[in-house]
């Protein structure tokens, strides 16, 4: 389970890479940064996930 300090600094760091792409100054890096390697989708007639190949 992840510490508390450690989800705040996570958001804090989300919001402002995302007021930074709204600005229209989005380093791509930064963005990319914010993702791993696997990822969730979900709707509502099912949800799943998926571990993207890497390079």
């Amino acid at each position: 389970m992840a510490a508390k300090a450690d989800v705040h600094k996570f958001f804090k760091a989300y919001e402002k890479i995302y007021n930074e792409a709204i600005a229209g100054n989005a380093d791509m890096d930064d963005v990319g940064k914010m993702y791993s390697a696997g990822f969730v989708s979900g709707r509502r007639q099912r949800s799943w996930s998926a571990r993207m190949a890497s390079s």
